[in-house]
């Protein structure tokens, strides 16, 4: 079991590809005790057939049984993350759908607006945040007062700390 589950939108194994910033969260958070896995889509196999793609990625998810989902977004693959995180939000409803990323960063108000299954998009750096927020969401009592965090449940989007749209 993997309490949290980093999941970026690496088509191919490539270290150019590899956000560097989701090496860094993940091992923050083990440095301080929490689990955490990062899987990249090429690891769900080839989206040629895109309803395989998606089983695998539901079964691989689930079987770490995470409570805090992480997607790394970006442009070129905004709308697998979202179709992924749907569909994760239904076979793991417990669990928490975080966004960050440079796509959540920008549409993160649409975003939250249309699609009610992402819980948190967290703007900005999160090196300062991961382990205090990730934390409390552990401990489900998310701290919404955390720097740079957009979420539905946040009285007044127009208040976050961290620039965002």
């Amino acid at each position: 079991m993997s309490k949290v589950v980093f999941i970026t939108p690496n088509l191919t194994r490539s270290v150019r590809e590899e956000p560097v910033g989701t090496l860094l969260l993940a091992t923050i958070l083990r440095n301080n005790g929490i689990d955490a896995s990062i899987l990249q889509f090429y690891d769900f196999g080839d989206m040629s057939s895109f309803d395989v793609f998606l089983d695998n990625a539901i079964r691989s998810i689930s079987e770490l049984r995470p409570k805090i989902i992480s997607f790394y977004t970006r442009c070129d693959t905004y709308h697998i993350s979202l179709k992924l995180a749907a569909q994760l939000k239904h076979t793991l409803p417990g669990a928490y759908i975080v966004f960050g990323g440079p796509q959540a960063d920008i549409s993160a108000t649409q975003t939250l607006n249309a699609f009610p299954y992402v819980d948190f998009i967290c703007c900005g750096e999160g090196e300062n945040v991961v382990t205090p927020f990730f934390t409390s969401l552990l401990a489900n009592q998310p701290d919404l007062s955390t720097p740079g965090l957009v979420s539905g449940r946040t009285p007044l989007l127009s208040q976050i700390r961290a620039p965002c749209s």
